[in-house]
């Protein structure tokens, strides 16, 4: 294993160790005792995250909308609980991940407009 693959494992390794990963999968698991909900929570995070990729989109109306529809579990302390441990561990992953792509010199400004 070379230098770059241990420096790696042990960032994988922090994350996994970080509270977030540890909140997030206890709240899954917790999700997961009640699978009808876990469908349901599931269904709302996939349209959650198609719509955040279409470049057609009308993000406030088709959030409001989402919204809306699944409002019978968002109201749910488990889903609200499980889904801000989400926001929270993925927001650590993006912030590693944005921090690792801003320190490369990798021209990317054909991504732009």
């Amino acid at each position: 294993m070379d230098a770059r693959e241990e420096i790696l494992n042990q960032l994988i390794d922090s994350v996994v160790n970080s509270e977030e990963h540890d909140s997030y999968v206890t709240m899954l698991e917790q999700l997961k005792m009640y699978p009808d909900l876990l469908e349901r929570v599931g269904e709302f995070r996939k349209r959650c995250f198609s719509y955040q990729f279409d470049d057609n989109a009308d993000v406030l109306a088709e959030n409001s909308r989402i919204e809306s529809e699944f409002s019978d579990i968002l109201t749910n302390r488990l889903v609200s609980d499980f889904l801000a441990a989400e926001r929270q561990y993925c927001s650590l992953i993006k912030k590693l991940n944005n921090r690792f792509y801003e320190s490369l010199d990798l021209d990317a400004g054909f991504l732009k407009g």
